[in-house]
């Protein structure tokens, strides 16, 4: 519908290469138009800016009667973008005076968040439908990367891969959530086990098929069994960085020995 034309005032800016003018309406509403330049027919002028009283601005697009929204201009310094025909225009991007970027996927009316980029160059991306767009991925400008799951608000770390290749796997929810696996590069994966901020080294399987074991808290984990790729166990005593052979169980045959003391503990 047409804003009320009572009281409205048209000013024509002769002094401008083409017949450009704006019509005030009551409200406070201006509306700028723009008529075809050089040889195109006079008669077409388009809409191509307005400004309401708050000091918001819409600037337009496209010939005289399909003019679109492309980009509104806030009077906190914010700007949006749109994309598609005349009443189609859909939200694809929100830029914020503090620098930060926001895009948008989805037709009009259903824009939902698809990523944001912070000025210090860190990228979060989210999936899920309007007003429900879940955290699923953060990007980090010194290589690193976290990936969550979960909803909107309860959106939990799974995931951390490194800059060096080393992946870190996570258990439990926002806020509590605890190392149970890193995966190294290699092809070697280390277990975890304990609660958060207490998380020790259970098991340490190597790409050659050879598993180790160990036992204790974090920071004093000892070597307590080994499992060779064809079977064979061997059994450790003895703190951190003391461990020594104890017992030899052979996939073939059992034996029992016990090493000299003081001698290299074999891995």
């Amino acid at each position: 519908m047409l804003p009320n034309l009572t009281g409205l005032t048209l000013e024509a800016h002769k002094a401008a290469p083409t017949a450009n003018y704006d019509i005030e309406y009551p409200n406070g509403l201006v509306m700028f138009y723009e008529e075809p330049k050089g040889e195109e027919p006079k008669g077409e002028e388009r809409l191509v800016r307005s400004r309401n009283p708050e000091g918001l601005v819409i600037l337009y697009e496209g010939p005289k009667g399909e003019e679109r929204k492309v980009k509104v201009e806030l009077p906190n310094g914010d700007l949006l973008f749109y994309e598609g025909p005349k009443g189609e225009e859909r939200k694809v991007k929100v830029e914020l005076k503090n620098g930060q970027l926001h895009f948008y996927d989805g037709p009009n009316g259903e824009e939902h968040l698809v990523q944001v980029k912070e000025p210090t160059g860190e990228v979060v991306f989210y999936e899920g439908p309007r007003d429900e767009e879940s955290k699923v991925k953060v990007e980090l400008p010194n290589g690193q990367h976290y990936f969550y799951d979960g909803p909107i608000g309860e959106e939990h770390l799974v995931k951390l891969r490194e800059q060096t290749g080393e992946v870190v796997f996570y258990e439990g929810p926002r806020h509590k959530e605890f190392k149970v696996k890193i995966a190294l590069p290699g092809g070697h994966f280390v277990f975890l086990g304990g609660p958060r901020g207490e998380e020790h080294v259970a098991r340490i399987e190597l790409s050659n098929g050879e598993v180790m074991y160990y036992d204790g808290r974090r920071g004093e984990e000892h070597l307590v069994r080994t499992r060779s790729r064809n079977g064979d166990l061997l059994f450790y005593e003895g703190p951190k960085g003391e461990e020594r052979i104890v017992r030899h169980e052979s996939s073939v045959s059992e034996s029992v020995f016990r090493r000299a003391r003081g001698e290299k503990r074999v891995r």
